[in-house]
């Protein structure tokens, strides 16, 4: 790497022989020479590996992991790479509450609890680095609609309302370019899509837990929703010539996670984040799901930490599918 300012860190890592070492801040900062940002001392993702943090390059190029960061305390834990797989006790720290990753449910399906909680502290420090991050679309858009189901009916001005949100999260989240048929059309072109969403067939869809995803009723209903919104923007689509392409799984999926919340955005980084980690398909539909909820089951501890945090944080409910989608879009992001 470029070391640059970092360069006595990565020096002194190189130079290390201990198999475990704590580390403060300050003694950081003293070999460093300079004061870590502030973002070190809020976000947990910081420290985590990626094209603009060089930090951990230091660490993790000379054969070193961080096992344990704590920002209340100001130190960080870091252990040599073959010692990694014998300790089934780590700490991954949010702000200042501990995540226990717990040995059992870090040898399940295909990626490790440790490096799910990582990598959704990554999509964490992006949206909350940035007040107005395009992924704070999804909280906008989702929580409007999340209000408007308390409401006994919709008036025609709520539908009004809640289609622009979608039109502009869908534009925000890329769904307005390229050969899309949306260029073509206005923002009340989801307004059928929405009166479909709150009819009472799908009460039980809107911010579902995996164990009720599960049962055989919501499932299928969710693959009837899916195909009742395909059919609503082919008809919306029918005058569009210059598109020849059926509507996508992308769309349908994207306009679920920021409506209803019920299964993640099967983008092309999600999908190749569950399939280079053999979760589950790649391809939406039932099978893809099952394995979906699958993985939520077996590491349902520590990712309910993760989605309990994040939703008092934000003052707003983060349904389990949208934690998910901000882990596996994110791996899938770090293998592109």
């Amino acid at each position: 790497m470029s070391k640059g300012k970092f360069e006595n860190l990565h020096r002194y890592f190189s130079q290390l022989r201990e198999d475990n070492l704590t580390m403060t801040f300050e003694e950081m900062e003293s070999i460093i020479g300079v004061r870590l940002k502030k973002s070190a001392y809020k976000y947990p993702a910081y420290w985590y590996d990626s094209k603009t943090h060089m930090l951990p390059k230091c660490w993790n190029q000379n054969g070193y992991k961080m096992e344990g960061l704590n920002l209340k305390e100001r130190k960080v834990i870091f252990v040599k790479n073959d010692l990694t797989d014998k300790n089934n006790n780590i700490d991954i720290m949010r702000n200042n509450t501990p995540i226990s990753t717990m040995g059992e449910s870090r040898k399940q399906a295909g990626v490790t609890i440790d490096k799910a909680i990582e990598a959704f502290n990554k999509y964490y420090y992006d949206l909350e680095s940035d007040e107005n991050a395009r992924y704070l679309s999804w909280e906008h858009c989702y929580k409007v609609f999340q209000d408007a189901k308390n409401k006994e009916s919709l008036n025609e001005d709520d539908i009004n309302y809640l289609s622009l949100h979608l039109a502009f999260y869908l534009a925000s989240w890329g769904m307005l370019r390229g050969s899309s048929f949306l260029l073509q059309k206005d923002y009340k072109v989801h307004i059928d899509v929405i009166k479909e969403l709150y009819k009472p067939i799908y009460n039980n869809l809107w911010g579902i837990d995996y164990k009720d995803l599960e049962k055989k009723q919501n499932i299928d209903n969710l693959i009837i929703l899916v195909g009742r919104l395909k059919t609503i923007y082919r008809k919306k689509r029918i005058n569009v010539k210059e598109v020849t392409t059926d509507i996508s799984d992308i769309l349908i999926t994207k306009v679920l996670l920021g409506t209803m919340g019920c299964i993640p955005a099967y983008d092309e980084y999600f999908k190749k984040g569950v399939g280079k980690n053999n979760i589950t398909t790649q391809r939406f539909g039932k099978s893809s799901i099952l394995g979906l909820l699958k993985y939520y089951k077996l590491n349902n501890k520590d990712l309910e930490m993760l989605r309990k945090k994040v939703s008092k944080e934000r003052d707003l409910e983060y349904p389990q599918m949208k934690i998910l989608d901000m882990i596996f879009f994110q791996l899938g992001m770090d293998n592109k």
